[in-house]
């Protein structure tokens, strides 16, 4: 059948479906030409939804629309490797591995590493967020992890200076992503500690990095002092002190901080070091100089003075001469420099040297406050009346009167403390003798096979017709009456022979 019109005349012919879809692809309209494909009960001879697919990824990439091209190659090209490394490299050569990054598989398939390495060494140069992006999702395997590390740092390398601090940062977090993935952790420990990264602690205890850490100990404190000094001596057998204390060496802070911990963890390992530890006590905490000094004993104590002295901490350079022997001295620099009473009498009472006291009373007797309060305190300690007879005539005591009231009342506590401590020691001592008596008191067991000490027959006889008295003496010695010597009776013969102090005999019927 023909049909006319003006200007126009076609046949009315039954056309096939490899016509309908040779006809969408002369016309450029892939998409129903794919789509005609999929729906094909039968299929075609001449068409396949992966050819036509190329056919339309080429036409996008002719017409230099590449983003289009690159959404469409996850539907197109499927689990096809060699076809999505073919248009890779188109997009490649065309300078638009940006557009289709993003799309590329990662598994089923997978495709060459080389592939993979290129997109990251693009975004490197291009995108450093990208770059990080990647680095953080894709999957290790997938690219050769020494290569990636290598172009990361000669990116740093190259361009450090001129990178923005947000890059820089990327790319140092990329960096030890790349190290943790290669299981370089002591590498990935070091970028970290120059991230400050707030995993770190548990990054070092999650992959045992404690004999990493020897050389990077100034970076955790500067990171965080609590956590670093916390993760040292949980683990001193690996970080030991003779490692930390001299990498702290010119951070007397972190030094003073680990020391003070350590000492009072583990005072044993400190001892090598109470030498330093003075020092730093005096620069960072003074207060607690006299604690240490008191506690430590491995510290030269004759510099420890000096080093007092020129600092001027008066307690602390008393309690070293008192800990030195030098008594004298230190109650001088009390009453002289603290000009301290209460600490002068304490001091005295301490030691409890009659020469100490005469000291300072002397000192006492030109300085009215000082008696007073030595009035007031020495009772229990030295006889009142030494210091009184001592004072010069007229001389003007502050409060005096509630002084000699004190010395009153200290004297009645101790008559009455004496008297109530004799009571005690008497009921005591009644009440031991009444247990030594009942105790004596006792009848001793004598065992059937016991035999007298002299004449070595049985005490007790088979046939107690025969039998005769007999003593026990305290020593547990045993005699038969009879066979004790006259001068014997009361004593035992063996212990007089050896010279031993007598038991009493106690005899038995």
């Amino acid at each position: 059948m023909v049909f006319l019109s003006p200007g126009i005349s076609f046949n009315d012919i039954n056309g096939t479906e490899e016509d309908h879809v040779n006809w969408l692809v002369k016309h450029n309209k892939f998409l129903e030409a794919m789509s005609v494909v999929q729906k094909s009960e039968t299929g075609l001879k001449t068409h396949t939804y992966e050819k036509i697919g190329h056919m339309y990824l080429d036409f996008l990439c002719e017409q230099d629309n590449f983003v289009e091209a690159a959404k469409r190659c996850t539907s197109i090209l499927a689990h096809n490797q060699e076809s999505w490394e073919h248009y890779f490299y188109k997009f490649r050569d065309s300078g638009k591995i940006q557009e289709i990054a993003l799309y590329l598989p990662r598994e089923d398939p997978t495709l060459q590493p080389a592939v993979y390495e290129l997109v990251l060494y693009h975004f490197i140069q291009t995108d450093i967020q990208s770059f990080s992006h990647l680095i953080k999702t894709w999957q290790k395997s997938i690219y050769h992890g020494p290569t990636i590390i290598n172009t990361v740092l000669e990116r740093m390398k190259t361009s450090d200076s001129s990178l923005a601090e947000e890059d820089r940062h990327s790319l140092y977090e990329s960096l030890a992503i790349l190290y943790t993935n290669q299981s370089e952790y002591a590498e990935a420990l070091t970028v970290y500690l120059k991230l400050k990264h707030d995993d770190v602690f548990e990054f070092i205890h999650k992959h045992n990095l404690f004999s990493s850490i020897n050389s990077q100990i100034v970076l955790l404190m500067d990171f965080n002092c609590g956590l670093a000094l916390d993760l040292l001596l949980n683990n001193i057998e690996c970080i030991p002190p003779q490692l930390v204390v001299p990498q702290l060496e010119k951070h007397s802070l972190y030094q003073f901080n680990y020391l003070d911990r350590l000492i009072k963890r583990y005072p044993y390992e400190c001892t090598s070091y109470h030498n330093k530890m003075v020092y730093l006590y005096a620069e960072h905490s003074p207060k607690n100089l006299l604690s240490f000094l008191k506690r430590a004993d491995g510290y030269d104590q004759a510099a420890a003075v000096k080093f007092c002295d020129e600092r001027e901490l008066l307690k602390e350079k008393v309690y070293l001469q008192g800990k030195m022997g030098n008594h004298r001295q230190a109650l001088q620099s009390i009453v002289h420099d603290l000009q301290d009473v209460e600490y002068a009498i304490d001091f005295c009472k301490e030691h409890n040297y009659k020469s100490l006291w005469d000291e300072l009373i002397t000192y006492s007797l030109t300085n009215p406050k000082f008696i007073t309060a030595l009035l007031e305190n020495i009772g229990t300690h030295v006889d009142p009346l030494i210091l009184i007879q001592r004072i010069p005539e007229k001389t003007e005591i502050p409060n005096l009167r509630n002084s000699l009231v004190k010395i009153l009342q200290d004297f009645n506590l101790q008559i009455s403390l004496r008297e109530d401590c004799q009571k005690i020691l008497e009921t005591d001592t009644l009440n031991l003798l009444a247990q030594h008596v009942k105790l004596q008191k006792k009848g001793l067991c004598v065992e059937d096979a016991a035999r007298c000490s002299i004449c070595h027959e049985r005490i007790i006889p088979i046939d107690l017709r025969f039998g005769t008295d007999m003593t026990m003496f305290y020593c547990h010695h045993m005699f038969h009456i009879d066979c004790l010597p006259s001068y014997s009776s009361s004593t035992c013969a063996i212990c007089n022979a050896q010279k031993r102090n007598p038991g009493y005999s106690s005899s038995l019927m």
